[in-house]
């Protein structure tokens, strides 16, 4: 396993720390396919649900309803909801959301909840110090990949870690995943089945939920491979940077968007990490393929190609690694067919800094 000496120990007590909980539904033979991503691209706009930017969004649900698109509703400062058009999941799946700016604000999911056929998503943001605060920010759902098929390469898994444990989790292997606390806002996550051996292949996604829109951020501290298995740690931490006991949504996906489902067949992701290894993958070029580096001048500020994922309606998610508080988020992302992620990272105090991150993005087909 590659682990650094002070997390390595970790791993040992993982068998009993982790907690295993059922599917939430019995392995399938076919994908869920049952997804939606959206950019929330003006963070103040005028009263009443909104279209959200129509060339940076879509859904499955689009192929039998294409005039009904993914709409915002702003209830507060630094208060969202976004409603997926007949994608009502009656609990299960996963979201991630991710704070588009320059400027240090960051964002949760409060919740996911059905409203009729529709899925509502709550989201929060904050500045620097935990105050409400307005921000754009790109969010996605998913159900899962239909835990046990094998229509597709690669793999992909998830869990969804509430107050008590695991409320929800799919892997592609139809294996059970696992979860549990290691320390104060410190998780083990172990992904059964997904990962190849001796390698730090694919791409990890977290992201915080708060209910009471209490400030939260979740990270990937460390992960590592056991055998077949992924292990990876979650750190959550309040507006002053401590460890906080936190809910939270962890996903994997290798050679596959995260989404989960294939196609889409445009994506790619990165861990800056280790650019030259299995976790830079390009569907369209193969391993390796994209490319970016630190801005010259401008600590904290990278700048990242994906060749030819640019096609139709794009999207992207961006989680920071390490076991410090500081956080990423996406600064704006353009280009066709190549396109040009470019992200900022911050200390606790909004400061720009130095981090290393997971990066991920896709196009709809």
């Amino acid at each position: 396993m590659r682990f650094r000496p002070m997390l390595a120990a970790l791993v040992l007590s993982l068998v009993s720390t982790v907690t295993f909980v059922l599917p939430a539904s019995p392995a399938a033979a076919a994908p869920a396919d049952q997804w939606g991503f959206a950019y929330f691209d003006n963070p103040t706009p005028p009263a009443g649900w909104i279209t959200l930017d129509p060339n940076r969004q879509w859904s499955t649900s689009r192929v039998a309803f294409p005039a009904d698109l993914v709409t915002g509703y702003r209830i507060a400062a630094g208060r969202y909801y976004v409603r997926f058009p007949h994608l009502a999941a009656a609990g299960a799946g996963i979201v991630h959301v991710t704070a588009v700016n320059r400027t240090g604000q960051y964002c949760e999911t409060m919740f996911a909840r059905d409203s009729g056929a529709d899925l509502i998503v709550g989201v929060a943001c904050f500045k620097p110090g935990g105050a409400p605060d307005d921000s754009r920010f790109t969010v996605m759902f998913t159900l899962g990949s239909g835990g046990g098929a094998t229509w597709a390469p690669g793999a992909y898994a998830f869990v969804r870690y509430g107050t008590a444990g695991i409320v929800a989790q799919d892997n592609s292997t139809g294996a059970l995943n696992g979860a549990g606390p290691i320390g104060v806002g410190a998780y083990s996550v172990k992904l059964p089945g997904v990962a190849v051996a001796g390698s730090l292949a694919g791409n990890l996604q977290a992201t915080a939920i708060g209910p009471n829109a209490q400030p939260r951020r979740c990270k990937i501290a460390k992960w590592g491979v056991s055998g077949v298995d992924v292990v990876a740690y979650v750190f959550c931490f309040d507006a002053a940077g401590v460890r906080t006991n936190t809910e939270f949504a962890v996903s994997y996906h290798r050679e596959r968007p995260i989404v989960a489902t294939y196609p889409p067949k445009y994506f790619g992701y990165v861990w800056t990490p280790d650019l030259a290894g299995p976790s830079n993958y390009n569907n369209l070029y193969g391993f390796g393929a994209n490319s970016g580096a630190p801005v010259i001048g401008l600590p904290g500020h990278y700048a990242y190609k994906f060749p030819g994922i640019a096609v139709k309606e794009t999207h992207a998610q961006v989680t920071a690694y390490g076991d410090d508080p500081n956080y990423c988020t996406i600064a704006d992302w353009s280009g066709s067919p190549d396109l040009l992620l470019r992200l900022v990272c911050f200390t606790n105090t909004g400061a720009t800094a130095p981090t290393s991150f997971f990066a991920t993005t896709n196009s709809r087909i």
